[in-house]
């Protein structure tokens, strides 16, 4: 008598078998959950409860794709399970590297804008913060703020922080853009060690280098 061939059903893999992380199912969660018929995994759209889903998900994921699907084996199903996890790490990778790019053209245009460049400017050549933090004063890399410019008018502020050898002080600039030019509206720097303000004034306007 011939034997019959079965499809493995679940009750062919042991817990051991299918023990382990489901990178696939937590990283592409309702996605995975989709390609495996695992439908529990669009628990994940709810807010959040989703986020502590995804780590049930990649939990238990093992288990619950082995169950809804028809695998001739347990080396197919890791195979496909793998290739799930590769799919999810290739996306992560490209989301994180996209932001980080945003992230780093975005603080480089910061630095390189006007309000930020003459701000810094006349910080170093003013006198009374060189005696109060000592010299040389150096620029932190984080700035935030905005800058607006269209049609030869915009306005721009920003925030950061200057260090010297006697101290730290916080930064702020706002300037406006008229006519082509831009022209600092205030800069006050606001040291670490006391209150007392410092403000530089800007009467001369100037001449726009760059529409930012």
């Amino acid at each position: 008598m011939n034997e019959v061939h079965q499809e493995p059903t679940p009750s062919t893999a042991s817990a051991e078998d299918l023990k382990g992380w489901n990178w696939g199912a937590f990283l592409l969660n309702w996605i995975w959950g989709i390609g495996n018929q695992t439908w529990i995994a669009l628990l994940t759209f709810i807010p959040v409860f989703g986020l502590i889903w995804m780590f049930v998900l990649g939990a238990k994921g093992n288990q619950w794709a082995w169950e809804k699907g028809r695998w001739h084996s347990l080396e197919q199903f890791k195979q496909a399970q793998r290739k799930w996890a590769i799919a999810g790490f290739t996306l992560w990778g490209i989301m994180i590297a996209s932001f980080l790019s945003i992230f780093v053209f975005v603080f480089s245009m910061m630095h390189h804008s006007w309000v930020a460049q003459t701000s810094f400017s006349s910080i170093q050549q003013d006198t009374q913060l060189q005696q109060r933090l000592g010299t040389p004063i150096t620029r932190s890399w984080l700035i935030t703020g905005h800058v607006n410019s269209k049609n030869g008018t915009g306005t721009a502020a920003v925030h950061y922080h200057i260090k010297g050898p006697k101290g730290n002080a916080a930064v702020s600039a706002f300037a406006i853009k008229q006519d082509g030019q831009w022209r600092m509206q205030s800069l006050q720097i606001q040291p670490n060690r006391d209150n007392k303000m410092v403000v530089i004034e800007h009467e001369k306007p100037h001449h726009a280098n760059q529409n930012k």
